[in-house]
């Protein structure tokens, strides 16, 4: 499930309502405070496309920064 502003939800066991499931796993696993295991991130360099994924604390929560 793709959201605004780049964050990208990978649901590895999909099932009803896509948007929902994926909305429920950021509840869950959101927001991030420094200091604690949500505030770690690690960020992934994607070949020939301008910006960066950033990883959290979730494996299936992703984020795409673009360069400008």
């Amino acid at each position: 499930m793709l959201f605004e502003h780049g964050t990208c939800v990978v649901l590895t066991t999909p099932d009803g309502e896509l948007a929902e499931q994926a909305t429920d796993l950021l509840k869950k696993f959101g927001p991030a405070h420094a200091g604690s295991s949500a505030g770690d991130f690690g960020v992934i360099d994607v070949k020939d496309v301008e910006g960066w994924v950033v990883t959290g604390h979730h494996n299936d929560v992703l984020t795409y920064v673009r360069c400008r």
